[in-house]
């Protein structure tokens, strides 16, 4: 039985560049964690397709997933990359190496840093996670991609099944799982005590997210197949299933998957592919969700997701594109038909310029001034009208003065 990871990465030069393993407590001998580095995310959101399409500055002010906690099943997490600073939480847990001590917070693979960048990374000029005010809870349970069983250390379904009653256990509001099995291996009667834990986490309303798959070819997934469960398939920059996608009635939607910008060790960024990493762009939306609505069920999230979608080429309910693309901004302001409509608190209000204020006085004393004057001038007109009448109808009686 092979247990996949989907991670494949756009090589952004002409060769492979090898970038040095950074320091880690965990044992990362015989890891290849090698990507193609890109130096600096671009100079604003026009050169990172994701942001561009989602235009995430039309949320709410307030609403950033704060508050909420998303666990990351995967190879773990790199806490000092400057995407997550201060988004790792120190309670997570390394279920493939007995005796380690850093609670997942280090990353082997490269793998779990990227899909955490994309749910929680921090806001600079031209890169952000959906909600980035939200917490990770880093759980190393998965280091083999691609279906490789010699690149990287093995998990089973009884390490998955322990992570994920850990991360419900520890609090957790939504579960990321980018790894599935494929095909004939995603019979769920063959992994039930991987799909007893979520079960128990969905009947504990934790959102479970997992990616369908990289195999076009590939007639089922699991766990995206189990009934509940928010299933994830990956787009392009121009809308267009990626490639790659694996596709069937497990597919609930689509999101940015196809050559999008991630956080990867050790504290670079590059451009991956896969629906390893659209799994994570929906994790976020629900960050956002859980933030607006904390008494929803994990369904209703779920519905609000699939029902707020934007269309796609493949129609509503497609077994390619599921009901659409998700739309983080649509999910979050569209009323629910389950409930009310998220209110952003009032912002307070900035201090105003003193010279602003200085100069808004004196056009109200300008016009002020104008007003008297105005007055003034009826006035006299009145005086002088009435003055008039009174010597035209002297005249005309022939008044003459007192002796």
């Amino acid at each position: 039985m092979r247990l996949r990871a989907f991670a494949t990465v756009s090589l952004l030069g002409a060769a492979l560049v090898v970038v040095p393993a950074a320091p880690a407590l965990a044992n990362c001998e015989g890891v290849n964690s090698s990507q193609a580095p890109v130096t600096d995310p671009p100079k604003d959101d026009s050169g990172n397709w994701m942001l561009a399409r989602f235009a995430l500055g039309r949320l709410p002010a307030t609403l950033d997933g704060r508050g909420v906690t998303v666990a990351v099943l995967d190879s773990g997490v790199q806490a000092t990359h400057p995407a997550l600073k201060g988004r790792v939480l120190a309670t997570g847990k390394d279920f493939l190496e007995a005796g380690n001590t850093t609670k997942g917070r280090e990353d082997c693979r490269g793998h779990g840093t990227a899909v955490s960048s994309l749910i929680a990374g921090n806001v600079r000029s031209g890169f952000r996670g959906i909600a980035p005010g939200a917490s990770i809870l880093p759980i190393r349970v998965n280091e083999t991609v691609g279906g490789s069983d010699d690149d990287g250390r093995k998990t089973d379904d009884g390490k998955i099944a322990a992570a994920i009653d850990y991360a419900v256990a520890q609090g957790a509001d939504v579960i990321n799982i980018s790894f599935a099995y494929l095909d004939g291996e995603a019979d769920p009667d063959k992994h039930k005590v991987f799909a007893d834990a979520v079960q128990r986490a969905l009947d504990k309303n934790v959102v479970v997210v997992a990616a369908v798959g990289n195999d076009p070819k590939a007639k089922n997934s699991f766990p995206a197949n189990v009934p509940g469960v928010l299933g994830v398939g990956a787009i392009t920059s121009n809308g267009s299933l990626w490639g790659n996608s694996t596709t069937g009635t497990y597919v609930d939607v689509t999101a940015p998957g196809g050559g999008i910008l991630t956080g990867w060790t050790p504290g670079i960024y590059t451009e991956a592919q896969g629906t390893s990493f659209a799994a994570p762009v929906v994790a976020g939306t629900v960050a956002l969700l859980k933030q607006a609505h904390r008494n929803w069920t994990a369904a209703q999230y779920v519905s609000q997701i699939m029902a707020t979608a934007d269309p796609s080429p493949g129609g509503k309910n497609s077994k390619t594109y599921g009901a659409g693309v998700v739309d983080p901004v649509r999910a979050v302001n569209e009323v629910p038909a389950f409930g009310a409509a998220f209110k952003n608190p009032p912002a307070a209000m900035p201090e105003e310029d003193p010279q602003i204020v200085a100069a808004k006085q004196r056009a109200a004393d300008r016009k002020a001034m104008a007003l008297w004057l105005a007055l003034g001038g009826v006035a006299l007109t009145v005086i002088v009208l009435l003055s008039s009448s009174i010597l035209f109808n002297g005249a005309r009686r022939r008044w003459r003065p007192a002796e």
